[in-house]
Order: structure tokens, then sequence, then C-alpha cells
């Protein structure tokens, strides 16, 4: 498999992201809860970490991916009480 390069390391880790948000905007679904908020803002802080160590070479494209997918399940998971009423 080819090596990308930086630039196209780049296109790739914001299709992925584009693709989440398209994803979480698709359901109509994100929960703002405290408790969830807090927890992705952390999730957040290491996609961001993951973004620059994936250039540098110091992290796969993969962990990127996976942290956010973890971002993107966090932020829609269902909370009791808190306004995600139409998820199951």
């Amino acid at each position: 498999m080819k090596s990308l390069d930086r630039q196209s390391m780049e296109k790739k880790m914001d299709q992925i992201m584009f693709v989440a948000m398209n994803e979480i905007q698709a359901r109509g679904t994100w929960n703002g809860s405290d408790e969830i908020r807090a927890r992705t803002r952390s999730i957040e802080d290491e996609i961001h970490r993951l973004f620059l160590a994936v250039l540098d070479g110091k992290a796969s494209l993969n962990d990127y991916w996976a942290a956010v997918d973890q971002w993107k399940a966090k932020g829609t998971k269902k909370t009791e009480g808190v306004g995600n009423e139409d998820r199951a």
C-alpha cells in the first residue's frame, strides 16, 4: 500500500471527521448533557492530539479513526431523561 503524504493524510482525516459529523446530523441526535459533554471534550482533545501525531508519523490513521468513532458513539449515547427520546 502506498504511503500517503502529509497533505493527503490531512485530507483523509478531515474526510473521516466530516463523515462522522454527517452521520450525527442525519440522525439528528447529539447528547449535550454535562456528563456526556465532559467525555466528548476529552475525546476531542485526543482526536486533535492524534491528528497531529498522525501527521508526524507517530500514530496511525486507524488510531485517529477509532478516536472519531469513540467520539461519535459517546456523543450520541442516550442518558436517562436527556432529550434522546427518539433513540432506542
